[in-house]
This record gives C-alpha cells, sequence and structure tokens, in this order.
C-alpha cells in the first residue's frame, strides 16, 4: 500500500500515462487506413488502458481513507499499550 505522498504523485502520473497512451491509439486508430484485424486490436488494446486507468483512479481515490484509518489504529493501539504498561504487561510491541 503506498504510504506517502510521492508514491501517490507515482501512482497519478502513472494513471496520466495509461490514460494518453489510451488516448494516442484511439487517434491513431481513426488517422491511419487499418487492415479490419489491426483496427480491432487497437481498439481493445484502448479499453484495456481506458480500464486500467479507471482503476488506478479509484485506488487513488482510496488512499487517503486506508492512512487515516492506519493512523486511527495505531493510535489506538499505543492508547492500549499505554494502559497495558501501567499493569505490567505490552500488548503490541511494534507500535511504540
Amino acid at each position: 500500500m503506498p504510504d506517502s505522498p510521492a508514491t501517490e504523485e507515482q501512482l497519478r502520473r502513472l494513471k496520466n500515462t495509461v490514460m494518453g497512451a489510451g488516448h494516442r491509439l484511439s487517434q491513431i486508430a481513426r488517422s491511419y487506413e487499418l487492415h479490419p484485424g489491426e483496427a480491432t486490436e487497437l481498439a481493445s488494446i484502448t479499453r484495456e488502458l481506458e480500464d486500467a486507468a479507471g482503476r488506478l483512479e479509484r485506488l487513488l481515490a482510496t488512499l487517503p481513507a486506508v492512512a487515516a484509518a492506519i493512523a486511527m489504529i495505531k493510535k489506538a493501539a499505543a492508547v492500549v499499550n499505554s494502559a497495558m504498561t501501567i499493569s505490567g504487561a505490552v500488548l503490541c510491541p511494534a507500535v511504540r
């Protein structure tokens, strides 16, 4: 899972690159005289790229919510650790 703004930015750029490649393939398919099989193949690749861009967009939309949930879980674990440390036990030693 991406946990830094740099990773999120890389995913955003990748999504834009995939979208651009799909758009360019679509333009090429319309601009040149192609055999029917070639035009069909370009259309198929274009749809796959559009689908991939959509999946990346949905992934990017979930990142802030996932990061917030992880932060809340870490805070809760720290509170539990503090309470358990007072009583002499440590429940989640990795979260300090």
